[in-house]
């Protein structure tokens, strides 16, 4: 490498540039659909399975319960198909 600082500004340039497009796609994207959507009020039978959910032990909150695992391993439907 002849000149370390000149190989250094390009590879700074090229990942600026890079940025600026990925940028520029992600906002066209954004402005294409629009502000998120309103969301209404929660019921207060929603609030109340919310308050259920979050009484529960983290294994089953976030669906990896054993139990499942069991029930759900074996079933064809999720077996890998061969």
């Amino acid at each position: 490498m002849e000149n370390p600082e000149a190989w250094l500004r390009r590879v700074a340039v090229n990942v600026a540039r890079s940025r600026y497009r990925r940028r520029r796609v992600l906002d066209g994207l954004l402005r294409r659909i629009g502000p998120p959507p309103a969301v209404a009020d929660h019921s207060p039978e929603h609030l109340a399975l919310l308050a259920a959910l979050r009484g529960l032990p983290e294994g089953q909150r976030s669906g990896s319960h054993p139990e499942q695992g069991r029930t759900c391993a074996g079933s064809p439907a999720t077996r890998p198909a061969h």
